[in-house]
């Protein structure tokens, strides 16, 4: 399976990406998004020291694509990723033939241009916060713990003022408090740190290309992707982003939306995209074994990295019971 990640269909198609975009360099980052229960891979800070390999392969250029499939992640990394691209670069773009969410979308702020195809998908950016049992200021994403929407929070306190009419100072404390008892303090004080964080993070990609004189549209950009949408799974089309003032949102052309949507369907096929392996078949009718399980490519027309789980299968009785061992990136030799 992670020999198809990366090969010369996937490199071909980057040479082809290349060409429709005026020999602007390209760099794929593609992460797998699984059922609930399947280890997938997300955005996170161990995606530098690969990504450090790919640009000084490239070297210095004038345009730069970063071609971008991820459902999000942790929110720090994106700007510092942003950063080392732009060591690079004159021009950053993003290319999403489909879904760059949450951290991908953070991501996506940092570029000077979002190329988004007709199944292109943006999301806000509020994240959730999950704090792991018995530990209130922990932020474990899929840990299994309490999950809470940033924006829930100041939500609350909107429907108290607008549906509960409660608008004198007593009222309002009577409200934080009933707050207080459902979320300890520390929770509360790592929830108001998030969601500070997250806005300096919005502000902070979008001053790379923008200048400080457009403070107030950079400004309503953030409120648009923390406030503006009510809910942290809403999809943001390429139509609805092309209308959030001052992000500049360009339409793919149809050569570019084909090439495009190819590459991704390569990388869906080959790194099991939006489904569970197949155990069974990896068993091949043994009791045990071992199998690399690829989630998540940073390919470059030189270069390629994978993202890997080694899962050990074992058989009982109907079940097949996988402990995945190892994980993280490593270099693809084009042996």
């Amino acid at each position: 399976m992670a020999e198809q990640a990366c090969g010369n269909k996937t490199r071909g198609l980057l040479e082809r990406i290349n060409g429709l975009r005026d020999g602007r360099q390209i760099i794929a980052y593609v992460l797998a998004d699984r059922p609930q229960g399947v280890p997938a891979a997300q955005i996170a800070g161990d995606v530098i020291r690969p990504f450090h390999e790919h640009l000084e392969a490239i070297g210095r250029t004038k345009g730069l694509d970063l071609f971008l499939y991820t459902r999000g992640g942790q929110i720090v990394p994106p700007l510092r990723l942003i950063h080392l691209l732009r060591e690079y670069c004159e021009h950053l773009a993003v290319l999403v033939p489909f879904r760059a969410h949450s951290a991908g979308t953070l991501m996506a702020l940092g570029a000077d241009e979002i190329v988004m195809g007709k199944m292109g998908e943006l999301s806000p950016i509020d994240p959730t916060v999950a704090f792991s049992p018995g530990n209130p200021g922990s932020q474990q994403p899929g840990s299994g713990g309490q999950q809470i929407e940033i924006e829930d929070l100041t939500a609350y306190f909107r429907f108290a003022q607008d549906v509960g009419r409660l608008t004198d100072s007593s009222d309002m404390a009577t409200a934080f408090a009933a707050l207080v008892q459902e979320l300890n303090p520390l929770k509360l004080g790592h929830i108001a740190r998030i969601h500070s964080l997250i806005r300096l993070l919005a502000r902070r990609l979008l001053a790379t290309h923008m200048p400080a004189n457009r403070s107030e549209e950079l400004d309503q950009i953030v409120r648009m992707l923390t406030e503006g949408h009510f809910s942290h799974d809403y999809l943001i089309s390429r139509r609805e982003a092309e209308n959030i003032p001052g992000l500049k949102v360009v339409h793919a052309d149809d050569s570019l939306e084909r090439a495009m949507w190819h590459l991704y369907e390569v990388y869906e096929q080959a790194l099991g995209i939006s489904r569970a392996p197949n155990w069974d078949a990896v068993l091949g009718g043994r009791e045990q074994a071992k199998a690399l399980f690829p989630s998540g490519a940073i390919e470059s027309i030189k270069l390629c990295h994978h993202f890997q789980y080694e899962a050990v299968l074992a058989r009982e009785d109907e079940c097949v019971n996988v402990d995945y061992k190892v994980f993280g990136w490593s270099p693809v030799s084009d042996e």
